[in-house]
Order: C-alpha cells, then structure tokens, then sequence
C-alpha cells in the first residue's frame, strides 16, 4: 500500500486527530470539534492515551469552506464522503 516504516502513524476521526509513536505509545495531537474534552476521550479510547497540556482545537468547515470542498477540490467525492 506504500506505506513506509510498518503502517500509519497518524488516525482521525469526527473528533480526534491521534498520533502513535514508540515512546507515548498513542497521543491526543488536536480535537477536531470544540466541546469535545480530552479527559473523556482518554477514558473512553479503550487503550493508553497520553494527553498534552495544550490540545489544539481544529474547527471543522463551514458555508464557504464545505463549498469549495465539494465543488472545488473533491468534486467527485473520491476523499470526501
């Protein structure tokens, strides 16, 4: 699949932006919403998460960002779905 170094080191998902490496194992790098609390991840991540002091939040796309992202850049939906 052309993956280097043995697979991904990065994840996301609808509120997550983890990262894994050999010496946190796996680490909270960014919330994808606000709202959501990073403590409550950790409990409920099913496996050792470290967290950081400072967890930067992404805001996902609204009105004109959502358009051009479906319009512009993936217009048939081969990334975005």
């Amino acid at each position: 699949m052309g993956l280097r170094r043995g697979g991904s080191d990065r994840s996301t998902s609808e509120v997550t932006f983890l990262g894994f490496d050999n010496m946190t194992s796996s680490r909270l790098c960014r919330l994808m919403r606000s709202g959501a609390r990073a403590e409550e991840l950790a409990e409920n991540a099913g496996f050792p998460l470290h967290i950081p002091k400072e967890v930067p939040i992404t805001l996902l796309p609204i009105g004109e960002e959502l358009g051009l992202l479906g319009e512009e850049i993936d217009p048939k939906g081969v990334y975005l779905k």
